[in-house]
């Protein structure tokens, strides 16, 4: 739960782990933006990130 309890923001759940990887499902109203850190970055700089190395 994201936010106060009586009146929360939004959800995150864990939907499934397998091996290394895990697979989560959010629930916000759509007025909440929900973004990847690097897409944020990208908004906020106003280009991509560097690409990540080998």
């Amino acid at each position: 739960m994201i936010g106060d309890p009586d009146k929360p923001l939004g959800f995150v759940r864990v939907v499934d782990v397998s091996g290394d990887r895990v697979r989560l499902a959010f629930s916000f109203p759509r007025e909440v933006a929900i973004n990847r850190r690097e897409l944020a970055e990208e908004k906020k700089t106003g280009k991509p990130p560097p690409a990540p190395t080998p």
